[in-house]
């Protein structure tokens, strides 16, 4: 089951929220807009990966396939003490970032998992689903939950989302500092 997808995200990025959470960098969740260290058991395979959102992150992803269309070992978030708070990094092209999942990556994921494991030896999906409609619907309202997270990798375009993000935030600031020295008098 591949965690990547090279479609572009069709959505805007969301600025992180004031400082109002639950966490010292005040989002919702500890993770939100980390760089993480993913490493294999083996430590072959080393990786950063950005949490562009403020969501959950998984304690495992795969690694990047060594060869097209082979799975790669998994890794594992390492070295916590060191994730580096970054809500505005901008990730280069190439680089995966944790996303919240979207219907149109989770349909492929299912359809996957519901071949692999539909006749599965040990833990076969037909016993537990009359068919495979009603387990693609239930694996997918499972998968849709609370901000559930997916690996992507970075395109230019959605890269350009990332600075574009930048800059819009960047003229709010310089739109309020103006206000905040040059007041509006009484005829605007």
């Amino acid at each position: 089951m591949s965690e990547e997808t090279k479609r572009p995200l069709k959505r805007s990025l969301p600025l992180p929220p004031p400082d109002k959470g639950a966490h010292p960098n005040g989002h919702r969740h500890g993770e939100a807009f980390m760089l993480m260290i993913y490493r294999s058991e083996d430590g072959r395979d080393v990786e950063t990966i950005w949490n562009s959102r403020d969501g959950v992150c998984p304690f495992m992803v795969g690694a990047r396939a060594a060869e097209p269309g082979k799975v790669g070992s998994l890794m594992q978030h390492v070295h916590w003490g060191a994730d580096c708070y970054a809500p505005y990094h901008v990730p280069n092209v190439g680089d995966r970032i944790f996303i919240d999942l979207t219907l149109e990556i989770a349909k492929p994921m299912v359809e996957q998992q519901i071949d692999l494991w539909w006749d599965d030896a040990d833990n076969p999906m037909h016993e537990t689903f009359e068919t495979k409609d009603e387990a693609h619907d239930a694996l997918i309202a499972e998968c849709m939950k609370d901000g559930a997270p997916a690996t992507v990798l970075v395109t230019h375009e959605l890269q350009m989302m990332f600075y574009n993000r930048i800059a819009a935030h960047e003229r709010k600031l310089m739109e309020r500092a103006r206000g905040e020295r040059y007041p509006k008098g009484p005829r605007g």
